[in-house]
C-alpha cells in the first residue's frame, strides 16, 4: 500500500497497525524525518523522499494507494492520477480526498483569516464532487463509494454538531474511493 503525500506519517503508521505494508512518501524531507521519528517498531512501514508526480511508481505494483490532502497542491492533478492507476494492481484501490470547493467552512476561514491561511494560496485544484468525477474518469478510473465530506473542525469538537461536517456544503475534504475502469470486452 502506498500512502502518497504522506507528510507526517501518521495515516501510514495506523495502516502498518492494521497489518498492512505500507509505504510512505513524500517531497518534504522534513515530513519524512517527522514520519521516521514516530514509534515504528515492528512495523511494516517505511518512509522515503519522493519529489516525482508519480512517474517512478511501477506499473501495478500496489493494491492500494492513499492520496489525502494532497491532490488540491499537485500542479498537474490528471497526471499524477494517470500514474496512480498504472501503478495500481487491476483490483486495487484509490482512496482520494480533495479540497471541498463548495465548503461554506473553507469560504468562512479564508474571510476570517485571510492571507494567514497560506495553504488556501498553494492550492491548484479546488474540487466540486463533479469535478472530482471528471478528473478520476480522465485518469481511467471509476468511482466505488464517495462522497462523504468530513473536516470542518469546530463542529467534530462538538458530538451534538458534528453531523454537519459531513454535509456537501459544510465539509471541507471530499473523500472517493475508485478503482481502475475495467476493459470492456466486445
Amino acid at each position: 500500500m502506498l500512502d502518497y503525500g504522506c507528510g507526517p506519517g501518521r495515516i501510514a503508521r495506523l495502516l502498518a497497525q492494521e497489518g498492512y505494508v505500507v509505504r510512505g512518501i513524500d517531497p518534504s524531507e522534513m515530513m519524512i524525518a517527522e514520519a521516521g521519528s514516530q514509534p515504528l517498531d515492528g512495523l511494516r512501514v517505511d518512509f522515503e523522499v519522493n519529489k516525482s508526480n508519480g512517474e517512478d511508481l511501477a506499473s501495478e505494483s500496489l493494491s492500494a494507494i492513499i492520496c489525502s490532502s494532497v491532490i488540491e497542491f499537485v500542479p498537474d492533478a490528471v497526471t499524477l492520477l494517470r500514474n496512480l492507476n498504472r501503478a495500481l494492481q487491476a483490483d486495487g484501490v484509490l482512496i482520494l480526498t480533495y479540497a471541498n470547493k463548495w465548503s461554506i467552512w473553507r469560504a468562512y476561514s479564508a474571510l476570517r483569516h485571510g492571507r494567514s491561511l497560506r495553504h488556501l494560496d498553494a492550492q491548484h485544484n479546488v474540487w466540486s464532487f463533479r469535478d472530482a468525477r471528471t478528473m478520476l474518469i480522465h485518469a481511467k478510473f471509476e468511482i466505488s463509494s464517495g462522497p462523504v465530506f468530513f473536516d470542518a473542525a469546530p463542529f467534530d469538537k462538538r458530538p451534538n454538531l458534528r453531523f454537519l461536517s459531513s454535509h456537501p456544503l459544510v465539509g471541507i475534504l471530499g473523500l472517493v474511493t475508485a478503482r481502475k475502469r475495467q476493459a470492456t470486452v466486445k
